[in-house]
């Protein structure tokens, strides 16, 4: 068996994540959805692709966490890829440095409790953005992008909770909320 790893993520607030919803769908009709090893999959900004080393601390410092950090929203404004032999396709989020401080912020708190974090996960070279699909060959990334091109964008999103999800299956083990802002 190979070493576990786990992904924390930043989940959208269920009205906010309708239309994100919407172009899984459409990505699936036309043959490009999830792997069929991803079974619980919430639209969500990866904060942290890790190995875990205290999975009870890790675990406190998430509830601790959120219970310090208020919900707020994005705007997934633009399309993007990063390209490879088996790409990636993704809304990215308008860049605020709210969303760079919360990253760089956590994983600073989270570093006791996790190692072997992957490199552009680090807070340096982060980039936030919104899995729609992935393992997709070059014909496949440019069809996949045809596909929900003339999507009205940007999407407003609210970050409601953090979950700490295994990879890759897409299993969440746990989330807790982010504090509401009160109106």
């Amino acid at each position: 068996m190979g070493v576990r790893e786990y992904a924390i993520e930043l989940l959208f607030a269920k009205p906010s994540e309708a239309t994100v919803l919407e172009l899984f769908a459409q990505l699936k009709e036309a043959g490009f959805g999830l792997p069929d090893r991803v079974l619980d999959y919430h639209p969500h900004i990866t904060l942290n692709v890790c190995q875990v080393l205290d999975a009870e601390g890790l675990e406190h410092y998430i509830q601790g966490f959120c219970q310090r950090t208020r919900a707020f929203g994005l705007e997934l404004s633009y399309l993007g890829a990063f390209p490879a032999s088996k790409s990636v396709l993704f809304l990215g989020p308008t860049i605020k440095q709210r969303l760079f401080n919360l990253h760089k912020v956590f994983l600073k708190g989270a570093r006791p409790f996790i190692k072997a974090t992957r490199s552009y996960y680090e807070p340096d070279n982060w980039v936030p953005h919104c899995t729609l699909a992935f393992d997709l060959n070059p014909a496949d990334l440019n069809q996949a992008l045809a596909t929900i091109s003339q999507t009205p964008l940007p999407i407003t999103v609210d970050l409601a909770q953090l979950a700490l999800v295994e990879v890759p299956k897409g299993q969440m083990l746990y989330s807790y909320p982010l504090q509401q802002t009160s109106l």
